[in-house]
């Protein structure tokens, strides 16, 4: 939901000055109205909760009689905050019953001086308009997600009717952990880049902000290109700042129906580049993360990693060692039992007493299977440890 916050953020509330306490910033905003001329009951018949109210300058100067009555009419509505036009904002004054009846209702008052009406209204629909788009294509982003192939073309034209078969997806997870800081940040630069607020309907591309990433669709009516140069083009034309993500790319696709597979192709590259510290990465370069990461949720890949994590973790209670850590480790240094030593600070035979005695207790018996097995855990710990059962979509 839209937050009083989140408009003072945008270039029209430039001027605004905060002149009662910030505790009323996080009320929702679902609309606007304007004081100009209404009397107290017509206000408290015609004002709406989570209205942004606008004071125009001809309330304020000078400020006619029932002013008083006005703003309590606006406080017992609930309205989300107030915007008080004035000529000067160094010498405007306001009651100070008024201010402490807006901090008791949690209303915040601002002063303004230079923004234009039709503006202000203009940009709080257009956020709102955003924010309910946002919010409807997330959810038919994730019954995308959990529905057959059969059901993907319907949902994929629910969720934009114009999009083309020719299409590519991103996937970015903020590389920070401020993570809903950045995806906030990420939406507000996509609006940005917008040209007027029924662009959604003109294009055939879709920016959902998800829980823990964005998700980005572009279709085409030609052929897309999946050479890194044509993608970095089609990122910067969404205003995405790629420095503080990890960005995945699925391959391009010619059929609007494989929307879903495109879709988890950028996931699994997108989780791929994070676990792995690299800021980008193509699904056709994730190699053998191919193998685990799409299927994450599948049984096997579950009881295989619980099983495994409990019987180490369990081990490690019982007899305080090290042997997951050890694990970890050691995977992360590709297999050398030196690189292993040096980085925990052990000698190699600790090492190498570590690595039997988590073969045994995993009973693990050949030698080239129970790296594979190793190495498999390491990154399934990896990625569940980043996930932490929250939802990334």
């Amino acid at each position: 939901m839209l937050k009083v916050i989140d408009l003072l953020s945008l270039d029209e509330f430039e001027s605004f000055r905060l002149i009662s306490d910030s505790k009323g910033l996080y009320n929702n905003v679902s609309g606007t109205s304007i004081l100009d001329w209404e009397t107290p009951k017509e206000i408290a018949k015609d004002f709406r909760p989570e209205d942004f109210v606008f004071i125009t300058l001809y309330m304020t100067s000078p400020e006619p009689e029932n002013m008083e009555e006005r703003y309590k009419a606006m406080f017992n509505v609930n309205v989300a905050a107030i915007g008080i036009k004035v000529a000067d904002q160094d010498s405007f004054q306001i009651p100070e019953e008024i201010i402490n009846m807006a901090n008791m209702h949690r209303t915040p008052l601002f002063t303004y001086t230079e923004a234009y009406l039709e503006d202000l209204i203009f940009a709080i629909r257009s956020a709102v308009f955003y924010n309910d788009a946002n919010r409807v294509s997330l959810d038919y982003l994730r019954f995308l997600m959990e529905s057959g192939e059969d059901m993907t073309l319907n949902i994929a034209k629910k969720l934009n009717p114009l999009f083309n078969d020719n299409l590519v997806c991103f996937c970015a997870i903020p590389g920070s952990p401020d993570s809903e800081g950045l995806l906030e940040y990420a939406l507000e630069q996509y609006r940005k880049t917008l040209t007027h607020n029924l662009y959604i309907y003109k294009s055939g591309d879709a920016f959902i902000k998800c829980s823990r990433c964005i998700m980005i669709i572009y279709t085409s009516e030609e052929e897309i290109s999946g050479d890194e140069e044509s993608l970095n083009g089609i990122l910067q034309g969404f205003g995405l700042d790629s420095s503080h993500f990890c960005i995945g790319s699925s391959s391009p696709k010619t059929w609007l129906r494989l929307l879903k597979e495109a879709l988890v192709e950028a996931v699994s590259a997108a989780l791929s580049a994070f676990v792995n510290g690299e800021d980008r990465k193509l699904f056709d370069q994730i190699g053998s993360d191919g193998l685990i990461i799409p299927f994450l949720d599948s049984k096997p890949h579950v009881v295989f990693y619980r099983k495994t994590l409990e019987t180490l973790t369990a081990y490690d209670e019982q007899h305080s060692s090290h042997l997951l850590d050890t694990l970890l480790c050691y995977v992360d240094c590709g297999g050398d039992v030196n690189l292993t030593a040096k980085k925990m600070f052990q000698h190699g035979n600790t090492i190498r007493y570590r690595l039997d005695k988590i073969k045994n207790v995993l009973g693990i018996s050949l030698s080239a299977d129970a790296y594979v097995q190793l190495y498999l855990f390491a990154k399934m710990h990896k990625i569940y440890s980043i996930l932490n059962d929250e939802q990334l979509i």
